[in-house]
């Protein structure tokens, strides 16, 4: 991927991804989250078959790739799930939709980020 148009967190339930950056490679798996920022260039390589899901957003400011603390698949799912209906929701929908959303972000920052060389 050269120049990634949005910020997103990778939440992989089954498998393993390698993203190979020019100053680190950065494993996704059920227990690393990542985050990958707008503008990251990086070459991705499935390890093992995978199943992740993928939250896109777009940031202000410039961030690190980086490890992240894991969710429950639970957790990830229900947000997943509200934030995908919330694109033609009520007003309610949608704030539920933000909602779960934070608390995934919340769960997915709840320790220091870790970035970690294969």
């Amino acid at each position: 991927m050269k120049g990634r148009r949005y910020a997103c967190f990778i939440v992989t339930v089954k498998g393993r991804i390698r993203f190979t950056f020019s100053d680190r490679v950065l494993i996704c798996d059920k227990e690393h989250p990542v985050f990958l920022p707008h503008g990251a260039c990086y070459r991705n390589e499935c390890l093992d078959s995978a199943e992740s899901y993928v939250f896109n957003f777009l940031t202000s400011e410039e961030h690190q790739p980086t490890l992240l603390t894991p969710p429950s698949e639970m957790q990830v799912k229900k947000a997943f799930e509200q934030i995908s209906a919330g694109h033609s929701a009520s007003f309610g929908e949608e704030a539920r939709a933000i909602g779960e959303l934070y608390y995934l972000m919340s769960a997915l920052f709840s320790a220091p980020a870790v970035s970690l060389a294969e």
